[in-house]
């Protein structure tokens, strides 16, 4: 079965983080720390597994492996774009970049 958000997700993280070793970070544009394939700030990882229920029996050190683990995000980044397509605008730098907008976007 073909998969349109989950090919949108892989070539996210082919704009946000190509070729990135496992355990990347880096300071990005806003100067707050982000973490792994897509790129998302702690707060962001934090903010959405907690709303999602995701996670609700984990350490504080658990939460920062999953944070590092690249299919761990993408599954959270399909689920908030699945509850508000908009929140795709987190990524702009890569739809201004060429990724576009995700299949359920209107």
């Amino acid at each position: 079965v073909f998969d349109e958000m989950a090919v949108y997700l892989d070539k996210l993280h082919e704009f946000e983080c190509r070729n990135c070793p496992a355990n990347f970070s880096k300071i990005d544009v806003d100067g707050e720390k982000v973490y792994s394939c897509l790129q998302m700030k702690e707060s962001t990882f934090r903010e959405q597994i907690k709303k999602f229920n995701l996670l609700p029996e984990a350490e504080n050190s658990d939460i920062i492996n999953m944070l590092y683990d690249c299919n761990f995000q993408k599954r959270l980044a399909r689920r908030m774009l699945e509850e508000n397509p908009k929140v795709i605008w987190r990524w702009k730098t890569s739809i201004k970049r060429g990724l576009g907008l995700p299949p359920n976007y209107e």
